[in-house]
């Protein structure tokens, strides 16, 4: 997932009346679809929301979707952003893109956060739906549930990227698969070098749990210095089969395979 800083980010202190965002306006790829707002208003502040002044801003697979060819994924140079190009014109009328990070330049009292606080967010998918926010602009209003106050260890462009594939991969372990949040237990993650994954097995890791992971052969370096045991390349051969049991081609992959993964 590719972050990008947001240009001409105003001063700290100041706020504008108009502001820059980019606006979806109709259907196609972005050179259509995509118009940048030199006059944007400002979002005004609602009773429980914050007002933060982007940073960066993570561009989102949810617009961007791969097409298939004879089982053979087609990256061609121009990345094919499927929502703008499926969906009817009355849909898309918003701000772009749902992940960002930033600062608070306003905030209501009962927020809890303050003036200067370093976030990052995620805009809520009903949110983007309903309210047709976006966080490719200078400025956007959200609520205090859709954001966290950024460590410093993190810059704005690193952070812009962390929510919305890390809270996807929170949510497959322990919402989804019904994992609990101890150790004791094993979880296989099919594509451990995938974005979700990495965060998957981090996580998993992170509540001692026992993490087996597939990936490409020039990844498992990467997965295994994350945590997991590589099973075999999703490569080799359907990967529901090779986890049934020993498959030619595939046992050197296979040798510390557990029964309890999952």
């Amino acid at each position: 997932m590719a972050s990008t800083s947001v240009v001409d980010v105003p001063k700290p202190g100041f706020i504008p009346a108009r502001q820059r965002a980019w606006r979806i306006v109709r259907k196609g790829e972005p050179p259509k679809a995509l118009v940048l707002d030199n006059e944007a208003p400002i979002p005004s502040l609602k009773h429980g929301q914050v007002l933060v002044r982007v940073q960066a801003v993570s561009f989102n697979n949810v617009y961007v979707s791969p097409f298939s060819h004879q089982n053979r994924l087609l990256i061609t140079p121009r990345r094919v952003y499927f929502l703008m190009i499926l969906l009817p014109n009355s849909f898309l009328k918003r701000s772009a893109e749902i992940e960002f990070a930033g600062e608070i330049a306003d905030a209501d009292p009962s927020t809890g956060f303050a003036p200067g606080d370093k976030v990052a967010g995620f805009v809520a998918p009903d949110a983007h739906i309903t309210d047709r926010r976006g966080a490719l602009a200078q400025y956007i209003a959200i609520k205090p549930g859709e954001i966290v106050k950024r460590p410093d260890f993190l810059t704005p462009v690193e952070a812009s990227g962390v929510l919305g594939v890390g809270l996807t991969a929170y949510q497959a372990l322990f919402e989804l698969a019904k994992l609990r949040q101890e150790p004791g237990q094993s979880v296989f993650i099919n594509g451990g070098s995938t974005s979700v994954g990495m965060y998957a097995i981090q996580i998993a890791k992170s509540y001692g749990l026992k993490v087996v992971a597939s990936t490409s052969g020039k990844n498992a370096k990467l997965v295994e210095e994350l945590g997991a045991e590589v099973r075999p390349s999703y490569s080799c051969l359907a990967i529901q089969l090779i986890l049934i049991g020993p498959l030619s081609g595939c046992r050197l992959h296979r040798r510390s395979a557990s029964p309890n993964s999952r």
